[in-house]
């Protein structure tokens, strides 16, 4: 974290995401914000000593990128279309024996018509199911190329979601008694919006980024990092302040700025 005013140096530890290769390793002892890559997923260890629990485990594991349901669509489209072949070469056979029978009737000239029939209508149902899954593998190519190409982009890491720049929304002054929400926002949008709240000195801030007012007067001070990208972060000064009593339009009484009515 670059020092551009003499402040003390703050040590946050791991803030970004690491990989490990290999895929998931049940002997492998991971830590928290270990990555693992699976054949159409991607899991981020929650927890150090993360060892030997499956990746179902949501206590241990959270799924930032799941591939599942377009393979597992897919794979339903391959198995649509092997089911309506085997449907095809035996209404094939009931056709060629219909015709290979003797003394064919008309209802059975009917049947043979309305098996024809049905035979079209398969044809036409494996073509769309065909299209579909070609969809989905077009779909996934496409995916794939804009990966490639924004991995290339400077500044920009597409499977961690590199931060680039940060800003904050909140109040600069305030008055005693009242807690002030620091609101963070990383850019670009495709970013981890994650970020951490460190306090310097006394200052009390919640994980949320809620910073809670002092006992008396004084500026309070922190850091906001990012949880991916170490050298994105601001630091926050708040001004707080003994509040101001304010008189009412009427006169009769007067009103402190942080609500407290008193009598006159």
């Amino acid at each position: 974290m670059a020092d551009n005013n003499n402040q003390e140096r703050v040590l946050i530890g791991y803030v970004g995401f690491i990989e490990v290769p290999g895929g998931y390793q049940s002997e492998y002892e991971y830590r928290r914000l270990h990555y693992i890559t699976t054949e159409d997923s991607c899991y981020v260890s929650k927890a150090d000593k993360n060892k030997g629990n499956p990746l179902t485990d949501t206590n241990k594991w959270l799924c930032i990128a799941n591939g599942k349901p377009a393979t597992e669509a897919a794979r339903n489209c391959l198995e649509r279309i092997a089911e309506l072949n085997r449907l095809l070469v035996q209404l094939s056979a009931a056709i060629v024996n219909i015709e290979d029978a003797s003394g064919v009737t008309a209802e059975t000239r009917a049947a043979l018509a309305d098996l024809q029939t049905r035979m079209a209508d398969a044809q036409a149902l494996e073509d769309e199911l065909a299209a579909l899954v070609a969809d989905v593998r077009n779909a996934t190519k496409a995916a794939n190329d804009a990966y490639a190409i924004a991995s290339q982009i400077e500044g920009v890491d597409v499977m961690a979601g590199k931060p680039a720049t940060l800003t904050l929304t909140h109040i600069a002054e305030a008055p005693l008694g009242v807690d002030v929400q620091i609101s963070a926002t990383i850019q670009p949008s495709t970013a981890n919006q994650s970020v951490v709240f460190i306090p310097i000195g006394s200052t009390q801030v919640t994980p949320d980024g809620l910073v809670k007012s002092p006992a008396e007067a004084a500026d309070v001070s922190l850091y906001v990092v990012s949880t991916e990208e170490s050298g994105v972060w601001k630091q926050v000064t708040i001004r707080y302040r003994v509040p101001e009593p304010l008189a009412q339009d009427d006169g009769t009484q007067l009103t402190q700025d942080d609500g407290t009515t008193l009598e006159v």
